[in-house]
This record gives structure tokens, C-alpha cells and sequence, in this order.
């Protein structure tokens, strides 16, 4: 429809003014058509009483060029007929451009298009008039009959042309039916006007005065079709406000509603703009906008208004609706058509049941008349259904907000916040649905432990922790089946509802967990290492409870743990057992530290060469009372999981550098002892370890690079990057780095290469083969020339033997440790060690085989 209009607009138009000027040209010159009659008639009526009467006929049409029935219903009809029988066509012509100017420039002002225009279909209308006439009256006597027929079909067929040239000219061309109705009230019209016209002249041919009493008849003609064109235009607008405000009503959501409401009401009044200011909840907060024009839509949104816009709405909201033309502006309001860019506005309030809800605002186009009272009354009556909607799709989307909060809160209720998994709520819930009697698959619950997470979350900050278990959810969605149901239960706990008819689909499942997390996850562009832990429990439908389900399964994963972590175990009855020593261990480990019952033991390295003791390895015992004597393997994996290995490890440090230092002043020859300390995963990975070493050694005078802190390949792999920096600082401070039971773990030969470890020690198993063990040989000889060619010492671990030292000495190790050359002593065995002159004979211990 708009493209229509614009066509008209750039074709119809232009049109029209080029027929206005050949028009004008043909009256006047009277050479385009040939030799025009003179008047039929002349002297019964002067040229300016014909002006009058195309005046008055111009001031009936107030809303011409948008109301096409009313163009055909003029006096200009009865003018054109007086008009050919009486003045000469240029005259007519004249007479009717003068009239119908004058009119228009009084009504029109300050729009010179619509004057334009009008007068363009005017003329054209009056010059196919002439033409009709003048070839009819040729056949024959004008003044006689066939004048009165000639007369008729001009009128007829000029006010036709004029009615389609004005309704080309509007902004968009009526509908089909409303243009056909319009040519035939025009053709009537023109008809009846015509028919008192030629009556009107025979009467003033003998001289009868009554003839001035035909203008009762017209004029009471001419009121009676305004009246019915008033109120046929009425129905049109209540048939447009029944169909909007069903458009509205069906439309879903206040936003559709809005938009619909905006369409419909620029369709009701043929409006440029049209727009929606809704009062929020909040004095404080911005309304909420939308606006439509012909170029597009705005959706609502918050906005605060211009200040002239602003103060029109509160005019409103206060005093009521608005008619604002461009010679009619409120004081207060100037500036406001200039800020929406029409030529006018209507603004009316939306009210609801609880009060104004807001306004609504239409803003006129040019192609079309001012708006009148009427177009605001009927805009008011259109608002008022509007509030009582909108009102009505603003509770609804207040109720479907609130449902919609309802089901989030829900949501969180039975979800984690940082993975989108179940929660433990509901993971029990649907656990104790699976183990119902009435089902058929057993139920199994697989529960998931990260494990040393702790050790990441205290060395890598909580944010990188949070991101770490965000990717361990990932992964553990991927492992399982389409059916299973995994859960995060808090912390670094994850679980699995499967149903299963075989325990082997259980293991399975648990198997692809443990091998999903084995690949090392990259965040913030770091490689971080984390395994899990699995274990399984079973619940027969109706044979359990949930929380035992649960439990059995927490005691099994546990039972994972202790076996050696990165595994799965299914659950049995005497794991409880196990698990409630592990904790009462974990209970006790806590006090011990409290009471300082972790002491220093010491084994002696010697150099394979000259059998000469230059180092000694500290290790942790614990006198546990009633326990004995604990070795390391004992509580240090628990206390590093309990995150109480760090203050361990000072206590550590600290007593073996005290004691060093006090060996290398007591005992000549010893001034170069170097100490060698254990690290566990933990205490690698605290961000403050070189701060820490170097308050330690500056505490006790110990020289840093007689100091050599072993780490192990698995504690380097939880995160390779952090390790790698802290390494980086400790070598900074002069510490030299073993990595302890080389050939065990799982790093690979590049990582070797990257980290700044001085010393490879050989782990046990490759040297208890020895010397007979061929392959034992080839893999210490493969260790060796390793190091070798990366610059590195080698330490053969576990020699028990002559034999064991020899064979390593053979393969080109440089340095021995085992009990071959002295166990674990206390501080008066070592002292008593130091002090001999040849090493003491090995004596049975029970920590013999433990370091």
C-alpha cells in the first residue's frame, strides 16, 4: 500500500499539474480543441456571480482529498452546466480556478501540494467536460434538447474523471469497493446538480424569478448526501475499531500487543506515527516506548523522553486527550510537532481499571487532512479498549514472569549453580524412584571423587577450580548413556544413576569415567591433570533406601582412593570397616601435627665411587602412641588430601635444615653435606613454596644449594604450567630438584626436558632385579645415558645388596641409597653414622623396605 501511495506520489501528481497547465492554456487560447462555442446564453448570470457559486462549492468539500464520496457530492456539478451555457469555455474555466482557489488557500494554508493538486483534478475534470459538450453539441441544436443531454454527459463525465484523478492523488488509492461506491454517488450527484442547473436556466430564459427557489431542493440535496457521507464515514471507523481491537486482542504477549496496537492504529487514522509511552512500576525508571512509522517499527523498551514530549504526556495524564495542530500548538507543547516531525498529533491516555496506564500518541502525514475533533473522539473510544487490553497483557506478563521466577527457583532448588547438573537433592530423589519397588533394572549409583582437587583449588585460586569442575561436568555427560542420570553432589563430587540388568554395564560405565578424565584439561591456557575415583553401588528395587544406596556407594569410592586412586571398586559390606579407620587416621594425623608428633628420620646417599656418605634423605615418621613408629606411605597421602601436608612439610623442612646445619658444624669433613626433602603434590603446588623455603633456610642457615627438594612425575602433572613456575623460583633461590621414582609415573620424555631437574633418582623396582635381571639392566643402563646426555646425576633407589650397588656402580650411576647402606635413623643414629669411619653393619628393621 505505501509503495502505491509513493507511485502516485512521483506519477499521478505531476500528472495532474501538466493537465492543470494544458487546461489553463486550452481555455484561453482555444486552439487545442478547435473553435469553442461562445455562451449559449449570455447575460443571464456575470462571470463573478459563477465564481461564487464554484466558492461555495469548494467550501462544502472541507476533507476533499481524502474522502472521495464527498468530491462527488459538490455543487461544482451544478456550476459546470450554469458555467457552459452561460461564459465561454475559458471563462468557465477561469471562473472555477478563481472559486475554488480562493477557497482552498483559506482552508489550505501552508499547504500548497493539496491546493496543487485539487485544482489540477478540477480542471482536468471541467476541460473533458468541455470536450464532451462540444462534440455532443455539434450533432446538433446546443441551446435546444440536445444541449440538456450534452450538458448532462459532460457533468457526468467530468465529475467521474475528477473523482479518479483525486483519488489517484492521495497517498494510497482507496479500496475497490469504496472507489466504485464513490463514482456512482458521483455520477448521481452530478446528475441531480445538473438536472436543477439546466432547470435553473430554462426558467432564466423567461425571465422567472423562481428559478432562485431551485437552490432549496439542491441545497437540501447537497446537506442530506453530507449527512450520509458523515455517516457512512462513521461506520467505516467503528467497522476499523471493531477489527483493531480484535487484531489487538488476539495478539500474544504485551510486545506483540503493543506492535499491533501501533499497526492498527496508524490503519485507523491514516497516520504517519503512532506511539506508545507506558508508565512504569518504578517513578524513578524510564517508561517503556514503542513507536511505528511508515519506515518501521520500534519495539518497546525503556527510554526517557525528550523534555517537550515529556511534558505533553504529563498534560495528558492531568488534563486529558490532545488535539495539537500546527497553527493550534499549546503554549507549553511548542516544539512538539517539530520533535515528532508531523503536521499534527492526537494523544489520548490508556486507562485500565487501576488508573491512566499511559498514552497513546498518532502523529499526522501530510497527505492527508488535520485531524479533527472527531478523529479524537474516536482515537479516545479506541485508547479506552487499549488501556483495558494492555492492562490485562501486562497482569498476564507479570503472572508468566512470576511462574516463570517460580520455575527457576525450582530449577536452582534441584540444580547446581556452577555445572547445570542435578543436584543432591535431586539425584536422591530420582535414586529412590530407581530402587521403588514395581521396577525392573537394578539401580546402580556410581559416585565420582576428584582426586588431590583440593590440591588445584588451594594452588590455582577457586575461579580456576570452578572452571576445572565445569569441564569435569562436560566430560562425565559425555561418558555416560542417554538414559543415566549424573549429578554434581558439592565440592569436587560427581554421581551416576545408571539402570543396569548386569554389574558388568555398571563397571563399564565406571571404566569410561576413570578414561575420560585421564586426557589433561587446558583452562585459562594451562594444562591442569585431575583423575577421578569411582565407586559403585548396587540397590535391588525395594531392597534399600536411597541414602544407604548413596552411602555404600561413597564407601567404595573411598575404597578406590586407598587402592591406589584413578580406579573403580564396586562396593562390599567390610568397606565400612576400612573407611571408618581411614577416618579415625585422618582424625588422628589432625592431632598429631597439633601435638607435634611427626618427627625426622634421616637415610643415608652415598657416592657409589668412594662409598662416602654425602647426602641424607629426610623423611617424615610419625610416633603414633600405641602405633609405633609410622613410615610416610602411611599418612601422607591421607594428610595431603586432608590438606595438612603443607604445615607437615614445614615442620619438616624446618627440623631436617636445623639438624643439617648443626652436622655440618659438629662433624669434620661433612661442611658439603646436602640434605635432600620430599615435596608432595600439595606443597609443590602452594603458590608461596619459594617464599616459604627461603624464610626457612634464612631461619636456620642452611646454604641453599646444599639443599635438594625431590618431587614425583604425578605430583608435576596436576598442573605442568604451575609446578613448572614454582620450580622456576625455587631454583632461583639456589635449590637443586630431584624428580624421585623416575621410570614410575606417567610424564613424558618432553617435560623432562622442559622442567629444571638436576637429579633423575631410579626408582626401586628397576634395581630390585639386579644384577641378574637382564631387562632390569637394560632399562637402569636406558636411565642412565638419558641423564647422562641432559647433563643430569643419577641416584640408584632400594640397594639392598652388594650385588644391587655394584651392578648400578657397572651401569654408571653415581650416587646409592638404600638399606644396604643404612636405614632411616633418628638424629643420635645419624650423628653415631656420621661419626664412624666406615658404614655401620645394616641391621633388620621393620620399615626396611619403606622409605
Amino acid at each position: 500500500m505505501q509503495t502505491r501511495g509513493r507511485t502516485a506520489e512521483r506519477v499521478v501528481r505531476p500528472a495532474l499539474v501538466v493537465a492543470l497547465a494544458v487546461a489553463v492554456v486550452a481555455g484561453f487560447q482555444q486552439s487545442l480543441f478547435g473553435h469553442l462555442p461562445d455562451a449559449l446564453e449570455p447575460g443571464l448570470a456575470p462571470i463573478w456571480v459563477l465564481a461564487l457559486v464554484f466558492l461555495g462549492a469548494e467550501l462544502y468539500v472541507v476533507h476533499a482529498e481524502s474522502r472521495t464520496e464527498l468530491i462527488a457530492l459538490t455543487p461544482h456539478d451544478a456550476g459546470i452546466v450554469l458555467g457552459l451555457f452561460l461564459v465561454a469555455p475559458s471563462e468557465l474555466l477561469f471562473a472555477q480556478l478563481a472559486g475554488a482557489a480562493v477557497a482552498l488557500l483559506a482552508l489550505r494554508h501552508g499547504r500548497p501540494r493539496l491546493v496543487v493538486t485539487r485544482l489540477a483534478s478540477l480542471a482536468l475534470g471541467t476541460t473533458v467536460a468541455v470536450l464532451v459538450f462540444t462534440s455532443i453539441s455539434r450533432l446538433g441544436d446546443p441551446a435546444g434538447p440536445l444541449g440538456w443531454v450534452a450538458a448532462l454527459a459532460a457533468a457526468v463525465t467530468g465529475t467521474v474523471v475528477a473523482t479518479l484523478a483525486s483519488a489517484a492523488a492521495g497517498d494510497a488509492l482507496p479500496a475497490r469497493e469504496r472507489l466504485r461506491t464513490a463514482l456512482a454517488l458521483a455520477a448521481a450527484g452530478s446528475v441531480a446538480a445538473s438536472s436543477i442547473a439546466l432547470a435553473a436556466i430554462a426558467l432564466a430564459r423567461n425571465g422567472d424569478v423562481a428559478a432562485i427557489l431551485l437552490l432549496v431542493p439542491f441545497v437540501s440535496c447537497a446537506v442530506a448526501l453530507r449527512a450520509y457521507s458523515s455517516e457512512r464515514r462513521r461506520l467505516e471507523h467503528m467497522r476499523a475499531l471493531y477489527h483493531s481491537m480484535r487484531s489487538v486482542q488476539r495478539a500474544p504477549g504485551l510486545e506483540t500487543g503493543v506492535a499491533e496496537l501501533l499497526a492498527e492504529t496508524r490503519r485507523l487514522l491514516e497516520a504517519e506515527l503512532a506511539m506508545v509511552i507506558l508508565l512504569p512500576s518504578d517513578p524513578a525508571a524510564a517508561p517503556l516506548v514503542a513507536t511505528a512509522t511508515a519506515r518501521g517499527e520500534q519495539e518497546l523498551h525503556a527510554a526517557y523522553l525528550a523534555p517537550v514530549l515529556d511534558g505533553a504526556v504529563r498534560l495528558v495524564l492531568g488534563s486529558g486527550s490532545l488535539l495539537v495542530l500546527a497553527d493550534r500548538e499549546p503554549a507549553e507543547l511548542r516544539g512538539l510537532l517539530a520533535e515528532l516531525a508531523t503536521k499534527d498529533a492526537l494523544l489520548v491516555r490508556l486507562s485500565g481499571d487501576s488508573g491512566a496506564r499511559g498514552v497513546l500518541l498518532v502523529g499526522g502525514s501530510g497527505s492527508v487532512p488535520e485531524f479533527t475533533e472527531d478523529d479524537l473522539r474516536l482515537l479516545e473510544t479506541y485508547a479506552g479498549h487499549a488501556g483495558v487490553l494492555i492492562e490485562n497483557d501486562r497482569l498476564e506478563q507479570s503472572l508468566t514472569e512470576v511462574t516463570e521466577l517460580k520455575e527457576q527457583l525450582r530449577h536452582q532448588a534441584y540444580h547446581d549453580a556452577l555445572t547445570g547438573l542435578p543436584n543432591r537433592v535431586l539425584f536422591a530423589e530420582r535414586v529412590a524412584r530407581a530402587i521403588r519397588p514395581g521396577e525392573e533394572a537394578t539401580a546402580a549409583v556410581l559416585f565420582l571423587d576428584l582426586d588431590d582437587f583440593k590440591t588445584i583449588n588451594d594452588s590455582l585460586g577457586h575461579h580456576v577450580g570452578d572452571a576445572l569442575l565445569v569441564a569435569v561436568a562436560r566430560r562425565v555427560e559425555a561418558a555416560v548413556r542417554p538414559g543415566d542420570v549424573p549429578a554434581r553432589l558439592g565440592g569436587d563430587e560427581f554421581a551416576v544413576l545408571a539402570r543396569v540388568v548386569v554389574t558388568e554395564e555398571a563397571e563399564r560405565i565406571a571404566d569410561r569415567l576413570v578414561r575420560a578424565l585421564e586426557e589433561p584439561f587446558v583452562i585459562e591456557d594451562r594444562e591442569i591433570s585431575v583423575h577421578t575415583s569411582v565407586g559403585i553401588a548396587f540397590g535391588e528395587p525395594g531392597s534399600a533406601l536411597a541414602d544407604e544406596l548413596l552411602r555404600n556407594a561413597d564407601v567404595a569410592m573411598y575404597d578406590a582412593k586407598r587402592g591406589g586412586k584413578r580406579r573403580y571398586t564396586s562396593y562390599e559390606p567390610e568397606m565400612h570397616l576400612r573407611v571408618r579407620e581411614r577416618q579415625e587416621l585422618g582424625a588422628a594425623i589432625e592431632r598429631a601435627v597439633a601435638r607435634g608428633e611427626i618427627g625426622v628420620h634421616y637415610q643415608p646417599i652415598v657416592d657409589l665411587s668412594t662409598r662416602r656418605v654425602v647426602a641424607l634423605e629426610a623423611l617424615a615418621r610419625w610416633d603414633r602412641r600405641e602405633h609405633g613408629l609410622l613410615a610416610p606411605t602411611s599418612f601422607v597421602p591421607l594428610a595431603d588430601e586432608l590438606g595438612i601436608m603443607l604445615e607437615i612439610g614445614r615442620t619438616v623442612l624446618r627440623e631436617s635444615c636445623r639438624q643439617a646445619r648443626a652436622w655440618q658444624v659438629s662433624f669434620p669433613g661433612h661442611e658439603d653435606l646436602t640434605l635432600t626433602v620430599n615435596l608432595a603434590p600439595s606443597e609443590l603446588h602452594n603458590p608461596q613454596l619459594a617464599t616459604e623455603v627461603a624464610t626457612i633456610l634464612l631461619e636456620t642457615g642452611f646454604a641453599p644449594d646444599r639443599l635438594v627438594l625431590e618431587i614425583t612425575e604425578s605430583g608435576v602433572m596436576r598442573s605442568p604450567e604451575e609446578a613448572l613456575r614454582t620450580m622456576l623460583e625455587l631454583r632461583e633461590l639456589g635449590v637443586t630438584l630431584a624428580l624421585d621414582d623416575f621410570g614410575t609415573g606417567h610424564s613424558s620424555l618432553a617435560h623432562l626436558r622442559e622442567f629444571p631437574i638436576d637429579t633423575l633418582k631410579i626408582a626401586r623396582p628397576f634395581v630390585a632385579g639386579l644384577p641378574d635381571g637382564e631387562l632390569d639392566g637394560v632399562f637402569v643402563d636406558a636411565i642412565v645415558r638419558l641423564a647422562t646426555s641432559l647433563g643430569l646425576e643419577v641416584v640408584a633407589e632400594g640397594i639392598e645388596s652388594a650385588g644391587q650397588a655394584d651392578a648400578v656402580a657397572a651401569l654408571g650411576c653415581t650416587h646409592g641409597q638404600g638399606f644396604y647402606f643404612g636405614e632411616p635413623l633418628g638424629e643420635l643414629g645419624v650423628s653415631a653414622y656420621l661419626g664412624s669411619r666406615t658404614l655401620p653393619v645394616i641391621l633388620s628393621h621393620p620399615l626396611s623396605h619403606v622409605a
